[in-house]
């Protein structure tokens, strides 16, 4: 039995042995047991007064525990309460100051993660943007706004006062009505040419969803596959040219053309300039590969104009042949720190396609 049970049990005693020494008092008409009533009830009245107001007292701390329980359950900080042992609520009180502790603890560690994870994602190279089931802007970073070209507000907006971008637009408007993911290649339509890889990501909550858009600027490697189509398709046309000459050069030797000792001189020496204009066009095909293999390279320190000097005297005949000059116009003071063998491979390119 709690505290305030036994005070109100004596109260209700003490008024009935009260009521009874009245009576006998009265009935019997003994001065003494109406004195003794008188006392009594002179007692029973502050009993009273103290019952009343530890009634008050717990009625009070009830409204705190409830007041308590209202922002634990709505995630407001409540203040703790300490209540004296023997209360029979200090069980409750103290399973109530618990769960608030370990909310706040939760709470904490919630919002510092969720503080990384934006400053995580603010510093990431691709754009990203979050969108809620209310079509509103919730988080948006600083990449993204680079690459929409618009400085996106950080109070929640429609996510169409951002995204202008009519292909990108029709995306997000497809995964809202059929609430499935999609990956493509968006292209810009304004100014120069520019390709996002973006990903529009349906999010599934508990209740709810979001929708995650993902972009990242794709131009550099959509034309550097383009140069290596170009470069392939450049080269399979230059290739066909030698290897064509060679080919019929020879066969027109075989034919009884190598009888002829003069023909046989000039078709030989036709024969061997286009050998070396493919062994140029192949190596070219393996300097590429290489680059692309990342193949270690050794740098050292080169005079430039001597170099290039050094390696133009090996044109002197043809440019002989062709009336024409090549003028070194590099400072004699300029030195380089380089593989060699790539520089010549193309300095050598430079000078035979000119």
């Amino acid at each position: 039995m709690s505290k305030l049970a036994k005070q109100t049990l004596i109260v209700f005693l003490l008024s009935i042995a009260t009521l009874a020494m009245l009576f006998y008092g009265f009935t019997n008409k003994s001065t003494g047991w109406i004195v003794l009533a008188l006392i009594a009830a002179f007692v029973l009245v502050i009993a009273s007064l103290v019952l009343m107001l530890q009634y008050r007292k717990h009625d009070k701390l009830l409204k705190q525990l409830m007041v308590m329980t209202e922002n634990i359950v709505d995630h407001q900080p409540a203040v703790p309460l300490f209540v004296e042992p023997g209360n029979s609520l200090k069980g409750i009180a103290d399973q109530l100051n618990e769960l608030q502790s370990r909310q706040q603890d939760e709470g904490k560690t919630i919002s510092n993660s969720n503080a990384e994870l934006i400053t995580i994602l603010s510093s990431l190279p691709v754009g990203v943007m979050v969108i809620d089931s209310t079509h509103d802007v919730i988080f948006a970073n600083h990449e993204m706004g680079k690459i929409l070209e618009r400085n996106i507000l950080t109070q929640v907006h429609p996510y169409t006062q951002d995204i202008r971008n009519y292909q990108l637009l029709s995306l997000v408007e497809s995964v809202f009505e059929n609430h499935k993911s999609q990956h493509v290649e968006v292209q810009s339509v304004t100014g120069e040419s520019v390709t996002w890889d973006t990903s529009i990501i349906f999010n599934q909550l508990d209740k709810d969803f979001h929708i995650l858009v993902i972009m990242y600027d794709i131009s550099d490697i959509i034309n550097v596959k383009q140069m290596q189509i170009d470069f392939l398709r450049n080269a399979s046309h230059e290739l066909k040219t030698p290897i064509t000459a060679i080919s019929g050069f020879t066969k027109t030797l075989l034919s009884g053309a190598m009888d002829d000792k003069k023909s046989l001189v000039e078709f030989l020496k036709i024969i061997d300039q286009q050998s070396d204009q493919l062994a140029s066009l192949v190596q070219d095909v393996l300097t590429i590969s290489h680059i692309q293999n990342g193949t270690n390279y050794v740098y050292k320190p080169l005079a430039l104009h001597d170099f290039v000097n050094s390696e133009l005297k090996s044109y002197d005949s043809m440019l002989a042949n062709n009336h024409l000059t090549i003028h070194n116009q590099i400072p004699e003071h300029v030195e380089v720190n380089t593989d060699t063998t790539i520089l010549t491979r193309i300095l050598r390119n430079l000078v035979s396609n000119a």
